[in-house]
């Protein structure tokens, strides 16, 4: 037996499975089993506890191995970035071809606990009514909550940022290079700027472009766990980046940083339960709509947008804003995760376009 302890004072009974450990984070509601190695893996987020609805490892877990340019063939990063798993059952015979392992093994290999025979429907009311809780899984049946540590409360963006410059190298023609600032970034992204011919130079959130010698065509800022409070010196960088009409793509968290770096508002948003699947309109065309994973908890004020920046997007349900662009430069931000594996192929298209563009 395990228990899943909430800040509110929600206790959560379940069956154990995983690694035989305590832990303690941010608890989160996923709205989607697909793609669920891809998630376990996302750097965005990092230090969770994720609930899934329905069974989960039903596909068991691929290999850990590297593609050419030495990253993960099958993972959004090298390791798993979520703290635990909750869910309403878990498969124990993996179904697809290149599953090597089950799920409860992958997780006890990389000392991450789950939960199961949980009713995810009633957690999911009480997150979605009170936003993200803090919590803790262990497998004490006597403990109650008490206040998570203060261990939790880092720079997260030291955890998962690269410590240094990378440089990878595309294997078809070379049409140019990218500068990419890792707030987090996915695998799915980096896969996809080498495979349309960009040599990528990765380098760390805080990254000081003015001692650079590096020579690039456009800047990427890619997405990452959501907390503003860390990114002072990112935010300084990519002002000074806009500031010399660089070509700018921005996802999700970077697409914050951006808007931050113009001088806009960016606030914490009270109602944030975790990613959600969700449809997006392009503001200056209506048929123009792509279904997104999006994991941002923060928005931007539209009323404080400056002179010569746009909405470019808004969420189909909220009509909240969902993108920015330059108008007349090419910049823009998307707040939905067009990279992640969930996201339709046309939301990855749209930095395919930027691409092109240069």
């Amino acid at each position: 037996m395990s228990l899943l302890l909430l800040q509110d004072g929600t206790t959560v009974h379940g069956t154990s499975f995983g690694a035989n450990t305590s832990v303690e984070g941010e608890v989160v509601y996923m709205p989607t089993l697909h793609g669920y190695p891809e998630i376990l893996t996302d750097k965005s987020l990092h230090g969770a506890i994720v609930v899934f609805g329905g069974t989960l490892g039903a596909y068991g877990v691929p290999s850990a191995s590297l593609n050419d340019w030495g990253f993960a063939k099958f993972f959004e990063s090298e390791s798993a970035q979520i703290r635990g798993v909750v869910c309403s059952a878990v498969a124990t015979i993996p179904s697809q071809h290149i599953a090597i392992s089950t799920l409860h093994t992958w997780l006890e290999h990389h000392e991450v606990p789950g939960i199961y025979g949980v009713d995810v429907d009633e957690l999911y009311e009480v997150l979605t009514a009170k936003g993200s809780l803090l919590g803790r899984m262990t497998q004490d049946e006597t403990a109650v909550y008490t206040p998570v540590s203060t261990a939790l409360q880092k720079n997260i963006l030291l955890a998962v940022s690269c410590p240094e410059v990378q440089t990878y190298v595309p294997t078809v023609q070379n049409r140019g290079a990218v500068l990419l600032y890792d707030f987090g970034v996915r695998n799915t992204l980096l896969r996809h700027l080498l495979q349309q011919g960009f040599t990528v130079y990765r380098v760390p959130h805080s990254y000081d472009v003015q001692l650079s010698n590096l020579s690039y065509q456009a800047v990427i800022l890619s997405d990452g766990p959501s907390d503003l409070s860390y990114a002072t010196s990112s935010i300084a960088q990519i002002r000074s980046i806009i500031a010399r009409n660089v070509p700018t793509f921005a996802i999700g968290f970077g697409a914050h940083i951006l808007g931050a770096a113009i001088g806009a508002s960016v606030i914490p948003t009270s109602t944030y339960s975790g990613p959600n699947c969700a449809a997006f309109v392009e503001n200056t065309n209506h048929h123009s709509v792509v279904e997104a994973l999006s994991i941002q908890r923060h928005a931007l004020v539209e009323s404080s947008l400056p002179v010569g920046y746009s909405v470019w997007w808004r969420h189909a349900s909220t009509n909240v804003v969902a993108g920015i662009k330059h108008n007349n430069l090419p910049i823009y931000g998307v707040y939905f995760a067009a990279d992640a594996v969930q996201s339709e192929a046309k939301a990855l298209a749209l930095i395919s376009d930027f691409l092109s563009a240069l």
